[in-house]
């Protein structure tokens, strides 16, 4: 099996990208979203980064 993956999002802000995998952190851009800025923590912890 194999995943491909696009990304098509407007990017990150560098100032954002610090506290990217923190949970509950959420962008700017993402505030209009409905999330609670839980899924790149989580992702990150299943990796073995967090």
């Amino acid at each position: 099996m194999s995943v491909d993956i696009i990304d098509q999002g407007p990017g990150i802000p560098e100032a954002e990208q610090t506290k990217l995998f923190k949970a509950f952190s959420r962008g700017e851009s993402g505030m209009a979203k409905p999330g609670n800025g839980l899924g790149l923590s989580i992702a990150a912890r299943r990796a073995g980064y967090g």
